[in-house]
This record gives C-alpha cells, structure tokens and sequence, in this order.
C-alpha cells in the first residue's frame, strides 16, 4: 500500500474509521475528554492553554473534536484535512472554526501561524517530508509544530493507512 493513493472519504470515515471518531455527540465527547489529556501533557512543555491572541493551524482535524478544545482554550483556529466529508461534518458540528480542505503536502499559502499541529497524520503521508517542510514555512517567526504519531511497529498493520510509520530517530532527522 505504500504507493498507493488513499481515499479519505466517506468510505474511510464510515467503514474503518467508523467508532474510532464517528461524528457523532457522544463519541466527540469522549474524543474532547482524550484530547484535553494529550493537551494537558503538551502544557508541560508548551502553554497549549494560554491560545488567546494567538492563532493555530491544524492538519488532519478529521472530526474537528481537537480543533474544538483549541478553540476553547483561546486560540483562532485554522482546521484542515484532505477529507471533503470530514471538513462538511465538521462544519456542521462546529463554529467559530475556519475548516478549509487541504492536503499539507500542497503548499498552504494563506497566513502565518503561532502554532501548527498534525496529530496522527504524518504517517498517512505519501511524502511526509514535503508536509513537514510545508508545515515550518507556515509558523511566525517565533512559531512552534507539534507532530504526534504512532510508533506501535508490532500493531502498525492494523491501520492500512499507515503508510510512513518511522522510529522517533528517523522523523527527527526529517
């Protein structure tokens, strides 16, 4: 599957995707509770609550339940994703957040941000080191990225979209 193109559409969002992050009110909740979790960790290193005044830009928003809790902690959110369908569903189920289509391996020539954020999207990438380059043109002057991904190599076949799982050396490198 390495080379092969990935539809990120209704298919995916409604099939393997489907209870992982399904749209729905209930399911958002417990996504928002997991979140502000990962939040409060990144707050040891970076003030993630401490948005107001500044703006975000995250890639892979899928649902929009993360671009939702940064929303709450002050920030302008920008929240894109290569799903039409997911950036619909989002629109729907959240405003006050600018949801655009975009894929960040394509260059995003809008604004500048404070912060920029991919969790569990690098590996999606056909060419994660175009995104990554994307990403950093993007930041202000004093801007900070913060990528997660999964380094779970003996379960990685699980998720047939996992197409670029590195060692945490590796993406350093990148």
């Amino acid at each position: 599957m390495k080379n092969k193109k990935i539809n990120f559409e209704e298919d995916y969002f409604e099939g393997y995707y489907k209870g992982i992050a399904d749209f729905t009110g209930k399911r958002d909740k417990e996504l928002a509770n997991w979140f502000r979790g990962i939040f409060e960790y990144i707050n040891r290193y970076y003030p993630i609550f401490k948005g107001k005044g500044k703006n975000l830009i995250e890639f892979g928003c899928a649902t929009g339940v993360a671009s939702s809790v940064l929303a709450n902690f002050g920030w302008k959110v920008t929240a894109t994703d290569v799903s039409r369908y997911a950036i619909k569903k989002a629109q729907n189920n959240y405003s006050g957040i600018n949801f655009l289509v975009h894929n960040m391996e394509k260059p995003f020539a809008k604004d500048k941000f404070n912060l920029a954020m991919a969790l569990d999207v690098i590996e999606h990438l056909s060419h994660p080191e175009v995104g990554i380059r994307n990403i950093y043109n993007l930041l202000k002057k004093e801007g900070t990225v913060i990528f997660t991904t999964p380094n779970d190599y003996l379960h990685i076949s699980n998720d047939p979209t996992h197409i670029n799982v590195k060692p945490p050396q590796e993406w350093e490198k990148i």
